[in-house]
This record gives C-alpha cells, structure tokens and sequence, in this order.
C-alpha cells in the first residue's frame, strides 16, 4: 500500500500533478484542497472532505482537509460530542475509516498560530498535554489528543502539513515541538520517518523561509512495522512553476496478506 501526504497549497494546477500520479498511490492524505469532488475525476472511488469556513457570516466555504482513494472503500467519521474539537477545529483535520489497514486515515493541516481563546471557550481541553511551557494551546495539541481516543487501539495512520519542526525549537519557538512529538509517542503514535532519516527532511519549499520539514506521518506500532520505504517527493516542487510549496510525503507499507 502506497500513501501519498501532501499540502496542495490551494492550487488548481496540484490537481494535474496528482492525476497524474494516481496509479502510483492507495490513498492520499491532502491538504489546503478545494473539493476534491469538484475535479469530477472517476478515479477517486473515495472521498471524504472537511472545508474550513469562510470568513464570519460568509456562506462561502474555502479550502479544507481531504482523504481520497483510487479504490479503497472510505467512511467520512463525523465527529461527535465526545470528540468536540475534531469537529470544531473542521477543516484541519478529515478523518476516515477505511475497509483495509490501517482501519483509520486521518488528514491535518493545522494552524500556525494558537488556538483564539474565544475558541477555547467552546469546549473543554483540560485533558489534553500541552506542548508548550507557557500553556499556550495549539491546534498541535487538541487534534492528535482527540484523534488517539477516538482510534482507541485500532491501527491507524494520519498526518500532513502540520506546521510544526523539531528545528523551531532551537530558534526559540515557544511551541515545545520536541514535547509535542513525546506526547505523540507516548499516545502511540510512531513517526515512519525514523527507520529511514534520523534528521528531519526539507518538505516545505516557499522562497525566502527557513527549509523546515513541516509535513510528517505517523501511526500506531503495528502499521510502523509494515513501513518499506518513506521519502519526500521534490518533482512536485521542482517543476517551473512549482505545483505546491510543500513537496509530497509518499510511505509505502507491506500489504496485508
């Protein structure tokens, strides 16, 4: 099973670098996408999709979160109100149960910038470990801590761009990125790029901006196992003009038997 991460960067034109890559992938994990059911393509036999709202009292919806699939059978989750912030955070994350394994897929595109306190005031978060000193609450925090509970020792995999680096962490960045990854792993969840690069690798590609891997993948023990390869996809950034300023994350694990 091959599955391909990526931020689109809201680019029309990313859709052409995915189509013509479909036959390569099992399931993609997409973000900053408009709909992808709007691209009227028959090879997505799947798709669930979360839009992030338009500014207040627009009807007009924007890019979201998405998990599609050439011909993997996927189940949208809507989320509940024992899961609140996965659906009050929607279009940061799309969340999917699939029919194979992983039983679970869920795609994050979370923000850069904390979570507004006007929002927080919506729904309790006291449960969930923080990542940073100061108490600060990212959407780095609530989402992946919903997200654990909810695959409660099913096997899983999710990620995308989540605006997070261990390398912030040495400029000062008051996020506590390596204390996110602890809680991560002591939830469960394994980073898959381990096996392969001890270092992070450059996965956002913007002029100008520090070379950060801001897109990572993880999921639970048993779906790490089946890990055969994790790499970063550069074509999609070294074409001219560029198809997304995030280059493509693609794992491929060992099918089931």
């Amino acid at each position: 099973m091959r599955v391909l991460v990526w931020n689109m960067n809201k680019q029309k034109r990313a859709w052409d670098y995915l189509r013509g890559h479909a036959k390569e992938f099992d399931v993609a994990l997409l973000q900053e996408t408009r709909d992808p059911r709007l691209m009227a393509d028959p090879r997505w036999s799947s798709v669930v999709w979360r839009p992030k709202a338009g500014p207040p009292g627009s009807r007009r919806t924007l890019w979201g979160s998405a998990v599609i699939a050439p011909s993997l059978e996927l189940e949208g989750y809507e989320p509940n109100e024992a899961f609140p912030w996965l659906g009050e955070l929607a279009g940061s994350v799309a969340v999917a149960r699939s029919s194979g394994s992983p039983t679970w897929f869920a795609s994050l595109h979370t923000h850069a910038s904390p979570v507004p306190q006007a929002v927080l005031d919506l729904h309790s978060w006291a449960d969930a470990p923080l990542c940073a000193p100061n108490g600060t609450v990212w959407e780095q925090d609530l989402i992946p801590f919903e997200l654990h509970r909810l695959f409660a020792g099913e096997t899983f995999l999710w990620g995308g761009d989540l605006n997070s680096a261990e390398a912030m962490d040495d400029l000062g960045f008051v996020g506590g990125n390596r204390r996110l990854r602890e809680i991560w792993r002591e939830a469960g969840s394994r980073d898959l790029r381990g096996r392969f690069c001890t270092e992070e690798q450059q996965t956002f590609f913007r002029p100008n901006r520090r070379p950060y891997q801001l897109d990572h993948v993880f999921a639970d023990p048993l779906t790490e196992s089946r890990v055969l390869d994790w790499r970063v996809d550069t074509p999609a950034v070294a074409a001219t003009p560029a198809f997304s300023d995030h280059a493509p994350i693609v794992v491929e694990l060992e099918r089931c038997n």
